[in-house]
């Protein structure tokens, strides 16, 4: 599972919530592919995050009851439910997190349940083991060289994410590996000798 979507229970009567200034526009569009799921689900829980709504990001939660929790505390959960549902039903709109979307459109604790079950969906042993496979085929094909056409700096953020993809779904790579491994991706010739010294620190 995510290391983002554990965290210990939340305090629904001391939870602070900016979601009035939260934008739809900032959820991420979500193609419902497993190989984009851990690059998504990053993003996602920082923008619930970034806006009082950390509860909805978190497997733990339990929906609060309104019998043992105060008006305000309630009303906020239930507003932050319906806005985050309305997100994810804009947009995800296909695979897996679509069909999720669509089976809790109609509860109450939607965007929680939505969470959870697409959690479970995509943080599977499976899908992560398949995850990892694709991420490392990926890594393994990143290349700049004097004939990319990206800069070296969008090169080195593509790998990043490639590696934080890894941590998130538990294989946590090595940095002796890490950096190998991206000394190995960088062909182009104006940074040879760079190359060659960090090559040379990591062996030392």
């Amino acid at each position: 599972m995510l290391a983002l979507t554990k965290s210990s229970g939340p305090n629904f009567d001391k939870q602070i919530t900016a979601v009035d200034k939260c934008d739809v526009k900032l959820f991420l569009h979500f193609d419902g592919s497993i190989q984009k799921y851990p690059t998504w689900q990053r993003q996602n829980i920082q923008v619930l995050q970034n806006f009082g709504m950390s509860t909805l990001a978190d497997v733990n939660t339990v929906a609060p009851d309104p019998a043992t929790v105060s008006t305000s505390a309630y009303d906020r959960w239930k507003k932050q439910n319906q806005f985050v549902k309305t997100a994810y039903t804009l947009k995800l709109k296909n695979g897996q997190a679509c069909i999720v979307v669509r089976e809790h459109a109609d509860s109450i604790d939607g965007a929680l349940e939505m969470f959870k079950a697409i959690v479970a969906y995509y943080e599977s042993p499976a899908n992560q083991s398949m995850i990892i496979t694709n991420v490392l085929s990926a890594i393994t094909k990143l290349s700049y060289s004097n004939q990319s056409n990206c800069s070296i700096g969008t090169h080195l953020t593509e790998f990043q994410n490639h590696i934080q993809d890894l941590n998130d779904c538990g294989h946590q790579a090595t940095e002796p590996w890490v950096k190998s491994t991206l000394c190995a991706s960088v062909k182009h010739t104006e940074f040879t000798a760079m190359i060659d010294m960090f090559l040379n620190d990591i062996l030392r």
